[in-house]
């Protein structure tokens, strides 16, 4: 075998070695990270189960430049996509906000605007609240809930501090879409909604978690922008799983 050949072989041979050494690396860590991440999201999901309807009382904060407007709010949701809920300012409605799962509508009370219908199951209320936060998220979060985006792979990453981990969300073609981060005792904190460029949306921050049975609600949640604007939930009275007719999700056409 000349040099030249010598020489090229052996470079084959190193470069297979590099590829499966780097594989053999690699591939273990990425399959327990996707299987960490698959469990992890079935068990959130298996909290969101235990749910399926409640109502009850709180108050929102809206903060933007323009100023902060806080309201009494009251609600009746009815998991994954129908909401009833009216803001009041000093006592008297100002707003209220239906969803029915095909349609939003938005009546005000107080002559701001007409009534306003959106024919989607999930639109974006950043008209409403300021912050692009779709009505499935709203409605989850109302509902003490944590909201899951669609996903085709979930993996699991360490934070900084040992106990805590982060789960990444990841749509096909989108990249990373949605990180939630969670302590020692699996309660998510923190969730992060990307864009396309892996930028955050905007971030919700969860800080207070009660237990209703055997049924763990999320009772107080601060979402933010990346211009500064923040929407404050806390919820006050909760009543879970109860029975709600179908009609309080519509809104009759003279309201």
């Amino acid at each position: 075998m000349s040099r030249n050949n010598t020489a090229g072989f052996l470079l084959i041979c190193l470069l297979v070695l590099c590829f499966c050494g780097c594989s053999g690396l690699r591939s273990p860590h990425t399959d327990i990270s996707r299987t960490k991440g698959r469990a992890l999201v079935e068990e959130i999901k298996a909290e969101n189960r235990k749910i399926t309807t409640c109502k009850g009382k709180g108050w929102i904060t809206l903060s933007s430049g323009q100023g902060t407007q806080t309201f009494r709010v009251a609600f009746a949701a009815a998991l994954p996509d129908r909401i009833r809920m009216t803001l009041l300012s000093s006592g008297m409605p100002a707003e209220t906000v239906a969803a029915d799962g095909q349609t939003v509508s938005f009546v005000s009370h107080t002559g701001q605007h007409k009534r306003h219908t959106i024919h989607s199951d999930n639109p974006s209320l950043e008209k409403l609240v300021s912050i692009p936060v779709t009505a499935r998220e709203l409605i989850a979060l109302f509902s003490g809930l944590i909201p899951l985006h669609d996903f085709d792979s979930a993996a699991v990453f360490q934070e900084k501090s040992p106990a805590n981990t982060v789960l990444v969300l990841n749509r096909q073609w989108k990249g990373t879409t949605q990180k939630l981060y969670l302590d020692g005792k699996k309660t998510v904190y923190r969730i992060d909604i990307l864009d396309s460029g892996k930028e955050p949306v905007y971030s919700v921050r969860i800080s207070d978690v009660k237990q209703y049975g055997a049924i763990r609600v999320h009772t107080t949640s601060l979402i933010t922008d990346s211009y500064g604007r923040r929407l404050h939930l806390n919820l006050t009275d909760y009543q879970p799983n109860i029975p709600l007719e179908d009609a309080i999700f519509t809104l009759p056409s003279a309201e």
